[in-house]
C-alpha cells in the first residue's frame, strides 16, 4: 500500500500524539473544576443502587 503524498514523517507522530494527550488531560481537568460538573458528580453519587 502506497502512502499519500501528504503523510507526515514517522518522527512527527510521537510528538503530535503526546501533545494531543496533554491537551485532552488539560481539557478534562478544566471540566472537572467546573462547579456544575462537581454538583452533577455529587448528585450521581447519591443515586447509587444499594443492595
Amino acid at each position: 500500500m502506497r502512502k499519500p503524498f501528504f503523510t507526515p514523517p514517522n518522527s512527527a507522530f510521537g510528538r503530535v500524539w503526546s501533545s494531543i494527550h496533554v491537551l485532552i488531560a488539560v481539557a478534562g481537568w478544566r471540566v472537572a473544576m467546573l462547579e456544575r460538573f462537581r454538583s452533577a458528580a455529587r448528585s450521581m453519587g447519591r443515586t447509587e443502587i444499594v443492595e
